[in-house]
């Protein structure tokens, strides 16, 4: 029935979700320390690195042409870097914890980037699943895993 197929897809979308607060309650964690909160940020930027470069893109390759790609990594890139600097830097609330304007940019960049993220991940959860049950369940595992450090 079409409508437990989406019911299902919600489901593992939410529970993927979920891990995301593993990760917050990691981050929450880690917060003590500086040095961890680099390794923290070191690590999350070489998994998706590494998931975008041997996964993704070679995924995207083998479904469109070699122009098609370029095209849309340079344009996401693109969107990513003028948002940089587009994001206002007025707060409504003090930052605690946050020293320097340089760092506040870069961790609005970073939320705003991961929320960006997560459009095409549930895109791909939920046509996965609905080609494949087997399948669908496959990629919200290997989404769920990789949101805890993201």
């Amino acid at each position: 029935m079409v409508s437990d197929t989406y019911i299902t897809v919600l489901v593992l979308a939410t529970l993927s979700g979920m891990t995301t607060v593993i990760g917050v309650w990691l981050a929450i964690y880690v917060s003590r320390h500086v040095r961890w909160i680099a390794a923290g940020i070191g690590f999350s930027v070489g998994i998706m690195l590494l998931i975008a470069l041997f996964e993704l893109i070679p995924q995207s390759l083998a479904l469109a042409t070699t122009g098609n790609v370029i095209t849309a990594v340079l344009l996401g890139s693109g969107l990513i870097g003028a948002l940089h600097y587009i994001i206002p830097h007025t707060h409504l609330f003090a930052e605690a914890g946050i020293t320097g304007n340089q760092a506040l940019r870069s961790s609005y960049l970073v939320v705003l980037g991961l929320i960006l993220h997560d459009f095409p991940e549930g895109f791909a959860m939920a046509n996965a699943y609905i080609t494949s049950p087997a399948m669908g369940i496959s990629v919200a595992v290997a989404i769920a895993l990789h949101n805890i450090p993201e």
